[in-house]
């Protein structure tokens, strides 16, 4: 078979407006994953985000640090699960069963609890 591997570590949200579906555009100061000297997003315009869970995990923290709020955090966990493609291709690790622990914000849908590359929208939030 074809070495077609749809495994990813990132989680794909999109921003929608709290009374409409409609894309809502947020001014970012900065997102950060607790436990990481990463920064995602700073000073960046955006309605759609690609954040990365930590893979050797089952659940990951982001603090969202925008307009004027201190900052809003999303808790999403996930169970991970290895599939071999093919003795050529190898194993590759999918992750799966993703759900919101916690949130800070006013509503968060999972709308795909499969995390695949190709940019399925996996969280909407509302706000």
């Amino acid at each position: 078979p074809d070495c077609i591997v749809t495994a990813t570590n990132e989680v794909y949200i999109t921003l929608e407006a709290l009374e409409a579906d409609t894309a809502h555009e947020i001014a970012f100061n900065q997102i950060l994953i607790p436990g990481t000297d990463s920064v995602f997003y700073a000073g960046d315009t955006t309605s759609s985000l690609t954040l990365r869970i930590n893979p050797g995990t089952s659940q990951t923290t982001f603090r969202f640090f925008y307009e004027d709020t201190e900052f809003d955090s999303l808790v999403v966990s996930y169970s991970r699960q290895t599939k071999m493609i093919s003795p050529k291709c190898g194993a590759f690790n999918y992750f799966q069963d993703l759900a919101v622990v916690s949130s800070s914000f006013h509503e968060v849908i999972v709308k795909n609890p499969q995390l695949i590359s190709g940019g399925t929208t996996n969280i909407t939030i509302k706000l």
